[in-house]
């Protein structure tokens, strides 16, 4: 873990230790691998845990900790970014690129869920109101900035493909999926910056399933749904659904 996020969790167990004392304590939104500490450590010491600003599918969540209902407002929120896509249509990098231009911190906004025109954005509630007064735009492209009620929209699916695989290790499933020389798909994992079901995986050859789900930052992700065969070879077919940048 890099020294950023060994501070980073330190933070945790310090909301956590709180928390344990009857404090209601939240995060700011949390990476998966942060995340996945902070569940575990919570359930070690008995604190409770709540998920707000996104839903089970989503990358970056808050999580709120100890006593929580009732304890305040909401720590996460949602804003609409609308465009008219006459004039371009600002992708998720160019989004958090602008948001985090006003000088906002990444662990300030959550998930971007683009739809056709529009995209709606989790925050930290106390960064709301500054990012409607300040967020224009997105490169060239005009941004009208509101508050959305509800919930995040769903994922937007990705492509489904079937890919030809020698095994299901992490290195070869990405080498093919992500169409990555496969020397490079394993520097992505050892560089810690592939999740297997939200988890950090360092191991080049850690065995994949049906179900998994893998995430490489700032790529992307992948949903494992099927292995539909063996070719006389003795390799793989297996049924993917991806959405890679």
């Amino acid at each position: 873990m890099s020294e950023q996020g060994r501070q980073a969790a330190q933070r945790l167990t310090d909301l956590i230790r709180r928390a344990s004392r009857g404090e209601a304590c939240f995060s700011p939104f949390l990476s998966p691998d942060l995340r996945a500490f902070a569940l575990r450590l919570a359930a070690g010491n008995s604190v409770e845990t709540e998920l707000f600003g996104g839903d089970d599918e989503s990358e970056r969540v808050v999580l709120g900790f100890g006593p929580v209902h009732g304890a305040r407002e909401a720590p996460a929120t949602f804003l609409r970014l609308g465009w008219d896509e006459r004039f371009g249509s600002p992708g998720h990098r160019d989004l958090l690129g602008a948001i985090l231009a006003l000088g906002i911190e990444r662990d300030c906004i959550g998930d971007i869920r683009l739809q056709k025109g529009e995209a709606i954005v989790a925050v930290l509630e106390g960064m709301a109101e500054y990012i409607l007064l300040n967020l224009k735009q997105a490169g060239r492209v005009t941004l009208r900035v509101s508050r959305h009620e509800g919930a995040l929209p769903p994922l937007e699916e990705g492509k489904r493909l079937i890919v030809n695989v020698p095994s299901l290790r992490l290195d070869a499933v990405l080498q093919q999926a992500a169409r990555l020389p496969r020397t490079k798909a394993k520097l992505f994992i050892e560089q810690g910056l592939c999740f297997v079901n939200w988890h950090e995986e360092l191991r080049p050859d850690r065995q994949l399933e049906p179900g998994d789900r893998i995430s490489l930052r700032g790529k992307g992700r992948i949903h494992i749904l099927d292995v539909r065969g063996e070719s006389k070879k003795g390799r793989l077919f297996i049924e993917i659904e991806a959405k890679l940048s």
